[in-house]
Formats: C-alpha cells, sequence, structure tokens
C-alpha cells in the first residue's frame, strides 16, 4: 500500500470567547495563511483568544512558521486580545 500525504486541511473551532485553528496534513504553504488570516478576521468580535494547532502537520518551515506568527500578532492587535501557538512535541528516543 502506497500512502500519499494528505494535502493541508483545518478545522476551526469557536467558543464564546476563543476559537482554535487546527492545522493538519502535509504542509500548510503561505496561500494558506491568507485564507486563515480572513478567516480570522471575520471571527465574532467577542472572541478575545486565537489558539493555533499545529500538531497535525507534517512539516512546517521557518518561513512559514515567521508568517504565521505575523498572521497571529496582527490578529492579537487588532483585537486588543491574546494569541497560542500549540507545536508538536519532539519525539524521544527508546534506549
Amino acid at each position: 500500500m502506497i500512502h500519499t500525504p494528505e494535502p493541508f486541511r483545518y478545522q476551526v473551532e469557536c467558543s464564546p470567547s476563543a476559537a482554535t485553528f487546527y492545522l493538519g496534513g502535509q504542509r500548510c504553504a503561505p496561500k494558506h495563511l491568507v485564507h486563515l488570516s480572513n478567516i480570522a478576521r471575520r471571527l465574532p468580535t467577542g472572541i478575545r483568544t486565537l489558539r493555533a494547532d499545529l500538531q497535525g502537520l507534517d512539516i512546517i518551515d521557518f518561513d512559514t512558521l515567521m508568517q504565521l506568527r505575523g498572521v497571529l500578532s496582527a490578529w492579537r492587535t487588532e483585537r486588543g486580545g491574546e494569541v497560542r501557538l500549540v507545536l508538536r512535541a519532539p519525539m524521544r528516543k527508546c534506549a
């Protein structure tokens, strides 16, 4: 069986005061961040915390991570809120 990597995918979960973007798939590209930024801007005004969970991504390169940082920072400034970034913990090697 050949494993074909999944393309980028996301899911948005909202509560009255917070939202989480769950990102997954093979990789996140700059064009995806433009789309996510547009979604973030349209979130209800009561949402003051935005979290980006990257644990489902296979790869995220440094430049894309810095662009995501910019998206989150701009949203935080516009909303006067908080942002959180959740990364995958490094895998530990068994002895």
